[in-house]
């Protein structure tokens, strides 16, 4: 209970407001029921739908968006980087050690020297969705309802629905048979 009031005060001090980055410090430390997990996050501010399961560390980058869909599994080190924008559908399943990355840089290096030259992208996951273990997705990337990307991937291009996909970088390896492969 202790605990709980320390959280309680320092919300009080940030003005009653959580964001996505404070949120995700609390979750980086404490082991919470998903009830309150799906509170917290909604607290800071982030569309949560229900039975979100999500296992901490949760590292978000402040100012990122977020928006979870109903029944999402999340496993353990969540990695969200940028003040861009994710979708994530309903019964998207994540693995481990996964990272979302809405920041990019310009490629000309002159634009690039210049203060502050962040680009803020997008990165959408289709419903039913699932990404393995250790798998990179990087900013302006669509994930197609029903797909799979295999363990250890980097996804820098869009992935159609409904297909197996994995690799350095990501390509389609074949389609699925939405009838018999997905569950």
């Amino acid at each position: 209970m202790r605990l709980l009031g320390l959280i309680k005060h320092a919300l009080l001090r940030a003005r009653n407001k959580l964001n996505p980055h404070v949120a995700s410090k609390l979750l980086s430390r404490h082991d919470f029921s998903n009830s309150r997990i799906r509170t917290i996050l909604r607290e800071s501010g982030l569309k949560v739908g229900d039975g979100l399961s999500l296992r901490a560390p949760l590292l978000l980058e402040d100012g990122l968006m977020i928006s979870l869909g109903n029944h999402v599994w999340i496993n353990y080190d969540l990695t969200g980087v940028g003040a861009g924008h994710i979708e994530i559908g309903d019964r998207v399943l994540i693995g481990p050690h996964v990272t979302l990355v809405t920041a990019n840089h310009p490629l000309d290096p002159l634009e690039r020297a210049k203060p502050h030259r962040v680009e803020h992208g997008k990165i959408t996951i289709g419903e039913n969705a699932w990404i393995g273990a250790n798998v990179t997705i990087c900013s302006d990337v669509r994930i197609g309802k029903n797909s799979v990307i295999g363990a250890g991937s980097v996804v820098t291009r869009n992935i159609p629905d409904n297909v197996l996909a994995a690799g350095v970088p990501c390509k389609p390896i074949r389609l699925l048979d939405t009838a018999r492969d997905s569950t």
